[in-house]
């Protein structure tokens, strides 16, 4: 072969080369453009003690960071995104495992608050790492928990419909009997002789039935069943009123104070039923302290809108006044905050409580277009905020 042939040979050699050189560059530099402007987070984590070795963009961007060399240099470490028990729990895992692994697991980002992500991992044993595909799956995780609480609501809120029908009825069925226990036993007490056994008797009958009759007072409240006589009043007047009861019910080793707010709107609803109110919580009070303790009853008028609502469902946007009752008692916690309006519950022993107060209380507030809001934390006492809609019409009252 002569010379020129060899040399063209060589040339035409060189140029596929660097074609070929070329073509390689070309996929590396699509595979870098997939590999950075994934929507998922993609990297490589060592097996043996889950620290990342490398990772794109997106991966960077789940726990807070924009660069991901910085992410890898700073944070990468396995004791910087997840606990010592959970680490240690993954790479026991991590050794009995499969080709694949698919969990879900809660991080830290940066910042120390907290992500929900899901790993879809391809173990390479012989390599020593495993390939992830992650995911930020925490605003699903936040909404499949928004949904299992709504759907707890709902059930209990049917629920507590289905006890208050039941409850409603029983109630005036009861009260009736109950009229004609008291008009029988008081007529009995005209004719029997006071100072004899008879009467004596008769007379704790007669207390019996004015504390069934109490009892079904407090049943048919929280049913929204009751006969009403609303009426436009001022909600500071109707607390005013109550002062002395309160004060007997809280006793004397427990401080009252009153701090009426300024300039209250008119509420319309039946004066009972504030008296009611302002006994249950006072009551719940007194039984929340031990020794010596203070209780404040305090009003104002607040202003709701969307946002203020969005966590609680039973409150509504608009305008309300609202009745306070703080207390410096012992709190409560999540279990008693759950169940704390539901008719019959009670943390006091039995033979000591109807458990109806705090149910009635809602019932009441709830038929009056209102919602009570309760904050609480065991050891450092409760608040109950109990708002009540202002009265936009005619202020005179009827």
């Amino acid at each position: 072969m002569s010379d020129m042939q060899t040399n063209e040979t060589l040339e035409k050699r060189v140029h596929e080369l660097e074609r070929i050189m070329e073509s390689l560059k070309e996929m590396e530099r699509r595979y870098r453009s997939l590999y950075e402007n994934a929507q998922a987070g993609l990297a490589r984590t060592r097996t043996s003690d889950g620290s990342i070795l490398e990772c794109n963009t997106q991966m960077a961007r789940i726990f807070g960071y924009d660069d991901a060399q910085i992410f890898i240099r700073e944070y990468a470490m396995a004791e910087n995104y997840v606990d010592t028990p959970q680490r240690e729990k993954f790479i026991a895992e991590l050794k009995t495992a499969g080709e694949i692994i698919n969990r879900e697991v809660q991080l830290y980002k940066r910042d120390r608050t907290t992500v929900w992500v899901r790993f879809d991992s391809r173990m390479v044993p012989e390599q020593g790492y495993m390939e992830d595909v992650v995911i930020d799956i925490t605003e699903q995780k936040k909404a499949m928990a928004d949904r299992l609480a709504l759907q707890d609501r709902l059930d209990q809120a049917r629920r507590l419909e289905s006890v208050g029908r039941l409850a409603g009825g029983v109630a005036h069925d009861f009260n009736n009997m109950l009229f004609v226990i008291q008009g029988y036993t008081q007529a009995a007490m005209e004719e029997a002789d006071p100072s004899g056994p008879q009467h004596a008797m008769l007379a704790e009958v007669l207390t019996a039935a004015r504390r069934s009759a109490n009892l079904t007072k407090q049943l048919l409240a929280y049913a929204r069943k009751q006969t009403i006589s609303p009426r436009i009043m001022d909600l500071n007047t109707g607390v005013e009123k109550n002062l002395g009861r309160i004060r007997q019910i809280l006793g004397r080793q427990i401080q009252l104070s009153w701090q009426p707010g300024r300039n209250l709107p008119p509420v319309n609803m039946d004066p009972s039923q504030v008296d009611d109110i302002l006994t249950a919580l006072s009551a719940n009070a007194a039984e929340a302290i031990e020794g010596p303790g203070r209780v404040t009853f305090h009003t104002g008028v607040q202003q709701l809108d969307a946002a203020d609502c969005e966590a609680d469902p039973a409150c509504l946007p608009g305008r309300f006044v609202r009745l306070t009752v703080e207390d410096d008692g012992c709190g409560m916690d999540a279990r008693i905050l759950e169940n704390l309006f539901e008719p019959f519950f009670t943390t006091r022993d039995v033979g000591q409580g109807s458990g109806l107060g705090l149910a009635m209380v809602d019932g009441i507030v709830s038929q009056n277009n209102g919602f009570v809001k309760v904050d609480s934390t065991p050891g450092r006492g409760s608040v109950f905020h109990v708002f009540f809609p202002c009265h936009t019409g005619e202020t005179v009252t009827p």
